[in-house]
This record gives structure tokens, sequence and C-alpha cells, in this order.
């Protein structure tokens, strides 16, 4: 509880030295409080593989293998759904922090586990059901969503919006009106950068093309056909990923 808390509060966790005792539990999915010190075991994991006592590969290893434990956890108690997403938006925070490369599958797995937390957030919200997480997993949901800036990420966007706005209706407490205003002041942040993105993307369709001292516009100039109008849109089945993936080829 200590390191979980340490994490989602940006604070040092206490060390308790001396400490020999074993766990009190053995992971069950039976059992929510086992399943809670194996959410703590696997952020300590996931902190050591980032420490400089592996090798890169190892490290990066150890990380992978948590988002996978995670993934795998149980998602009967919706308490522990708010949890299980905690922790891996802490993994997922470090890796950016650490300059470490994502892959397409984590971020997967972190969307993924992001929208079960939501799901379970509506349903204690409908419940009427308050817990200490319901707003605070929502906010850093968006965050991380944000923050990976995808088409699959931006999908989600407007759910946590709802259930932002859903959390602050059901309590109207002030720190539930102020997360809600922050996350639209956000969205209106990423909306207007990706309108300033387009507008440089758009005078991409005026550019002049030098050819020996005669100007010709883009929509009129093919090097490959030549005679017929350039097409500037890609086929159905064009592959983006090939394009900008780094790691294919």
């Amino acid at each position: 509880m200590n390191r979980i808390l340490s994490y989602e509060l940006g604070r040092t966790a206490i060390t308790l030295d001396n400490v020999t005792c074993k766990n009190p539990w053995r992971f069950s999915t039976q059992d929510p409080a086992a399943a809670f010190v194996e959410l703590g075991n696997i952020l300590l994991n996931s902190e050591e593989g980032l420490s400089s006592l592996t090798s890169p590969e190892e490290r990066r290893q150890r990380v992978t293998d948590c988002l996978t434990r995670l993934a795998e956890m149980p998602r009967d108690y919706l308490m522990l759904n708010a949890s299980i997403a905690d922790i891996t938006f802490c993994i997922y925070r470090r890796l950016r922090i650490a300059n470490q490369v994502i892959s397409k599958e984590e971020l997967k797995q972190v969307i993924d586990l992001g929208k079960s937390s939501i799901m379970a957030v509506r349903t204690l919200v409908e419940k009427n059901q308050p817990w200490w997480q319901i707003l605070n997993t929502t906010f850093q949901f968006l965050c991380v969503l944000i923050s990976i800036d995808s088409p699959e990420a931006s999908a989600e966007i407007k759910e946590v919006l709802q259930t932002l706005e859903m959390v602050m209706n059901r309590y109207n407490t002030h720190l539930a009106s102020e997360a809600l205003e922050t996350a639209k002041l956000l969205v209106h942040a990423l909306k207007e950068k990706k309108r300033r993105e387009l507008a440089l993307l758009d005078e991409c369709d005026n550019v002049v093309t030098p050819s020996s001292g005669n100007t010709v516009l883009l929509d009129d100039y093919n090097p490959f056909l030549a005679g017929e109008p350039l097409s500037l849109d890609p086929p159905l089945d064009f592959d983006w990923n090939f394009l900008f993936d780094p790691h294919i080829g």
C-alpha cells in the first residue's frame, strides 16, 4: 500500500529496514486482499526492472513482464480494476521518463486496462458507491490517452470525459469540478495542436516544384506518370504502419 500510494502521489516510498517476513497472502483470484498485495509486488518488480542493477535488455523485459502480469489480473472486483489501472499508468509514465520505446502491444495493454477501469468507475458511480480512486484514475487515464496521441487513444477520450462528468454530477465536489474543467482544457489544447498540424499539412497542397525555370503546382506534377494527374488519395489498402513504424523493415 505504501509503495502504491507513493507512486500515485509522486512521493518517495518509506523504506522499512530489517523486514524479513514473507507476504501474508498467496496470490489468489478469489481473494481481493491477496490480489492487492500482488499488485504491490508487480510495482516493485517494475521498479527493480528500471534500476541500474540489470542490463538494458533485462530492464526492458522485466517491465514487459509486469504489464503482462497486470493484464492477467482478475477483473471481478470493481475497486481492484482502478488499482490495476493506476499501477499500469505508473509503469507507462516511468517508461516515458526513461525514454524507453513502448511497443504497440504494450500501448494496447495500457489502453485496455484503462478502459476496464473506466467501466468499473461508471458502475461504482451508478451504484453510488464512492471509492477514493474513481476521480484520479479517470483523470490519469485521460492524461495517458493524450500522451499516447494515437487514433486508438483518441477514440477513448469522449467516454473518459463523460465519466468525469458523471463523477462530478454525482458527488459535486470542488476537486471533481476542477478535474473536469482541467480535462476539458487539456482536450482543447490537443485539438488546437491537431489543427495546427493539419494546417501545416494543408500548406503542402500548394507546394511549387521548380522545373527548368517553370513553376508547376503539385496537383499538376507527376514524375512517375507523365501526362496523367497525380492522385493525392492513397489506395484503400495502403499500410501506413509500414511507412511510419521505424521497427518494421
